[in-house]
């Protein structure tokens, strides 16, 4: 919702990843870990396609998306043995 009011060029990598991260650590500390591990991967991909790609700002979303992962496991998804 944030960006739809926004011009195009305006919607860059950076604003588009940083959204969506938030809206999935949102849902993360809502008790909704599947919904935000969706938005977290989502940040991940977008991060992907920067061009050039930012290092740092790719691993802060590979983090938040093992955050994410983790938070399944916590939530009472079984543990592989």
């Amino acid at each position: 919702m944030a960006l739809s009011p926004m011009p195009r060029e305006e919607q860059t990598i950076g604003l588009q990843g940083s959204l969506t991260s938030h809206r999935g650590q949102l849902n993360l500390r809502f008790g909704k870990t599947a919904e935000g591990v969706k938005w977290l991967k989502e940040s991940y991909e977008i991060r992907s396609r920067d061009v050039p790609l930012k290092p740092l700002e790719s691993a802060w979303a590979a983090d938040n998306l093992a955050a994410g992962f983790g938070s399944i496991t916590r939530a009472g998804t079984p543990k592989r043995e």
